[in-house]
């Protein structure tokens, strides 16, 4: 079972913030590769990446992989933030953090819609990162009810990102702002297979491409193939027969 916790600073329940070095963001192949720095201009290859809107208003996108290289692209950036070490204590593992899926998120306009991406069923052993990488000074910030139930708002702040596992219930504040901000996520948890089946139900059809906590690849569709996960960069002579 993970470890469930109360952050005092923020009042709630199994969430924290997270300094992160801009410059190692800067240098990330995941980030190179898909936005010019200090905008919000996007050079990726469209048929690399897959665009889901959802349903609720606004113009939010999740841009995420649509295949295993550039999900490893995303996993780079993952292991690079160490998040494992921070974590280790709270989220049960056999062997390692699992990443499940990494995104952008673009968005200029939105609605509330107050949710959670990980239910207590799976015992504070998911979580979500979100950090900007690229806002304006009227972006629109993160909204979270506290353990009183009362509405609060999160400032989202380049440098820093915020973390958030089991029953934490949060939106994008509604609104509207000048120009579309742009967000690094990464979905990641256990990896022992008994949290499969929660996992991909908990992300729904927010990427047709993920991983399950064991290991294995699953398509939009539904249909679980096999595959396995690599660290990158990945070069022939890292690969084994």
């Amino acid at each position: 079972m993970g470890r469930f916790f109360f952050n005092k600073q923020l009042n709630v329940n199994n969430a924290i913030e997270v300094n992160l070095n801009i410059e190692k963001l800067k240098e990330l192949e995941i980030i190179k590769k898909s936005y010019i720095w200090g905008t919000n201009k996007d050079i990726f290859q469209s048929d690399k990446f897959s665009s889901i809107k959802p349903n609720w208003g606004g113009d939010m996108e999740w841009i995420s992989s649509n295949n295993m290289n550039t999900y490893n692209m995303f996993l780079k950036g993952f292991e690079s933030l160490g998040l494992d070490k921070l974590l280790k204590d709270i989220i049960e593992c056999e062997n390692q953090l699992r990443l499940y899926a990494g995104f952008f998120l673009k968005r200029s306009s939105s609605k509330k819609n107050f949710h959670v991406d990980w239910n207590g069923r799976l015992k504070n052993n998911a979580f979500t990162l979100l950090t900007p990488l690229y806002q304006e000074e009227d972006a629109l910030h993160l909204l979270f009810k506290d353990i009183a139930g009362e509405e609060c708002k999160y400032k989202y702040e380049i440098g820093k990102g915020i973390l958030f596992g089991s029953d934490f219930s949060h939106s994008t504040e509604s609104g509207k702002s000048s120009s579309s901000s742009i967000l690094l996520c990464f979905q990641f948890g256990t990896d022992l297979p008994t949290y499969n089946r929660g996992i991909q139900d908990a992300m729904g059809t927010q990427t047709p491409f993920m991983i399950l906590p064991d290991g294995r690849s699953i398509a939009h569709k539904g249909m679980i193939q096999d595959g396995m996960t690599y660290s990158v960069p990945l070069g022939i002579n890292d690969l084994k027969f």
